[in-house]
């Protein structure tokens, strides 16, 4: 089977490829690159990771195959329209909430809560045409994000229980999981007056908790966050295509399900087992699916 050359796989293997006629094409499939790339990657790299995250433990739950390459390889991947959206609303969203926890604490200049006028301006300031693949698809993506803006400041904002404080923002904390240290960076925890916190987590897309899969990110900063002795009133994502409150209901059942998918997670990883798991759906937005000799497409 032949693949068209991702243009990243080039950097990997050094450009060392033949570009006339066909030749690339066959060159480049998958026996290949992968014979190439175990020529440079070395046994021990399969157990180098020193530290782990949701990131890394989603990839490898979504398919074996895709981790190995995005970390074990690691092959680089284009960016999306869609990631350098939701980075900058994320961006904007901490600035804002900077400017609320000032005016919190009292801190001279901010004797107002933050408005509209300042999101909006926020967003003007941080936005970053290059990270968007055209000129039209980055007018398009400012108009969408002027619209989930004022959306989120009517329907999200202005709703907060006010009786909360913002206690930190893109907050990271590591901790201890079945012997490995995992990292995680979280959105945004808010202060009850009885000193509990509330953790939420940006989403772009629609996220409904609804499934344990979709409650494993949230359990991971739960985790994280009682690690440091501190209280969890409750967790939830907030998604800016619907612009709502997704609140989780997370179980000792759930946590110990996390613990040994967990530790099945990392043996796996430590005996260099890949599997791929493809299908149509997920094979079709994966971004090595032209190096993958099992992609369905």
């Amino acid at each position: 089977r032949e693949y068209k050359p991702s243009q990243f796989i080039y950097e990997i293997i050094d450009g060392d490829i033949e570009l006339d006629g066909d030749i690339a094409t066959k060159q480049i499939s998958y026996p290949y690159v992968q014979k190439q790339l175990e020529d440079i990657v070395t046994p021990e790299s399969l157990i180098a990771l020193d530290s782990l995250s949701y990131s890394k433990f989603a990839s490898y739950r979504g398919c074996p195959r895709q981790f190995q390459y995005k970390y074990i390889f690691n092959i680089p991947t284009p960016t999306t329209d869609s990631l350098g959206l939701g980075n900058i609303l994320h961006q904007v969203l901490q600035k804002f909430y900077s400017l609320q926890k000032n005016f919190e604490e009292g801190l001279e200049g901010f004797q107002a809560a933050p408005t509209i006028d300042d999101l909006l301006n926020l967003l003007e300031k941080l936005w970053d045409e290059k990270v968007f693949g055209s000129d039209k698809s980055a007018q398009e993506a400012y108009q969408k994000a002027q619209k989930i803006l004022r959306g989120y400041y009517k329907k999200i904002y202005l709703k907060e229980d006010k009786s909360t404080r913002v206690f930190a923002l893109e907050y990271p904390i590591s901790f201890e999981l079945e012997g490995w240290t995992i990292l995680t960076k979280i959105d945004r925890l808010q202060k009850h007056p009885d000193g509990w916190l509330s953790i939420y987590d940006y989403k772009l897309g629609k996220k409904k908790v609804d499934s344990f899969e979709k409650k494993i990110q949230l359990l991971i900063y739960k985790l994280a966050v009682e690690s440091k002795d501190w209280k969890v009133a409750d967790v939830a994502y907030i998604t800016f295509e619907d612009l709502s409150v997704q609140k989780a209901k997370l179980t000792e059942k759930d946590v110990e399900k996390l613990k040994v998918e967990f530790s099945t997670f990392v043996k796996d990883i430590k005996n260099g087992i890949f599997k791929p798991t493809p299908s149509k759906m997920k094979c079709q937005w994966c971004a090595y699916k032209d190096i993958c000799e099992d992609a369905i497409l």
